[in-house]
């Protein structure tokens, strides 16, 4: 079971983007990007996962919208960018070009990378490839029992100024996971809306298996 303190010490609020665009990147691809933030805030490059998942304004709770300049895109064929589904010249290769293509548009000399699943793995090619452009902030605060999938490692970062902001406390159980931390997003999604009441939420590989809302947190859980 976890316990958590308060919304605003975890996820931020979900504001409008100040800024939202196509870029032509060739090949018939039109990637959609916005710009969230602060336009003069340290600029983090949002990598959605998939391939072809597309981002959501959902995950702009992640980010305190004070302190970054936060650059979403949906890479080709995917979410807003156009053609919608188009595998044609759709590779890592031409992805990772539309990501410098991006930057340059923004003017941007060096970002933040923020992705999972395969969004992570975009990141790690992106900065290999292009090593000057990336930076990293942040320490690692627990290893996590595994990544994604069993056979992969993990870890959780925090930077310097969240680190204290971290309100979840683990009862009991196994370490945590990845994964277990992407159903805690979605369960903290639910707990959030129901503002009247304790309210229990079990989440299995992100979906809700159980909701339940009582005058006490204990009454919930049973």
């Amino acid at each position: 079971m976890l316990t958590i303190k308060q919304k605003s010490t975890f996820l931020f609020d979900c504001l409008p983007s100040f800024q939202e665009g196509y870029l032509d990147v060739g090949d018939g691809h039109k990637i959609y990007y916005e710009q969230y933030g602060n336009p003069n805030g340290k600029p983090i490059l949002f990598l959605h996962g998939g391939p072809g998942a597309g981002f959501s304004s959902s995950h702009k709770g992640f980010f305190d919208p004070k302190l970054f300049r936060v650059i979403f895109f949906d890479q080709r064929g995917s979410g807003k960018s156009i053609p919608y589904a188009e595998t044609e010249s759709n590779n890592t290769e031409a992805i990772l070009s539309d990501i410098e293509l991006l930057r340059s548009l923004l003017k941007i000399d060096q970002w933040y990378l923020f992705g999972g699943s395969w969004g992570s793995t975009l990141a790690l090619l992106y900065g290999i490839k292009f090593p000057k452009r990336k930076t990293f902030f942040g320490e690692k605060v627990e290893k996590l029992r595994y990544g994604e999938n069993p056979h992969q490692n993990s870890s959780l970062y925090l930077s310097d100024s969240n680190q204290d902001n971290l309100s979840l406390k683990k009862i009991n159980g196994k370490d945590l996971s990845y994964n277990n931390y992407n159903d805690i997003f979605s369960a903290l999604e639910i707990l959030y809306s129901e503002k009247k009441m304790p309210t229990t939420v079990i989440v299995k590989h992100a979906n809700p298996c159980g909701v339940a809302s009582n005058k006490s947190a204990f009454l919930s859980f049973l």
